[in-house]
C-alpha cells in the first residue's frame, strides 16, 4: 500500500459527492470488517484499516 494513511483516506470519503444515504451505509459494513480482522488478532495494522473502509464504501456506492 503506499502512504495513504487512515486519516487521508477517511478525510477523502467524506469528501466523496455520495448521498447521505450511501455515507451512513458505509459504517456497518465498515464495522463489520473491523470485527473480522480483530476475531483472531488483538490489533489492525493502518492498512488493514484503510482496505476494510475501501471496501466498504465499494460495497455501500454498489448497493
Amino acid at each position: 500500500m503506499n502512504e495513504t494513511d487512515f486519516d487521508t483516506l477517511w478525510a477523502d470519503f467524506l469528501d466523496v459527492p455520495i448521498d447521505l444515504e450511501h455515507q451512513i451505509a458505509v459504517f456497518p459494513f465498515f464495522l463489520g470488517r473491523i470485527k473480522a480482522l480483530l476475531k483472531n488478532k488483538e490489533t489492525i495494522s493502518k492498512e488493514e484499516l484503510c482496505d476494510a473502509l475501501k471496501k466498504s464504501i465499494q460495497h455501500a456506492t454498489s448497493i
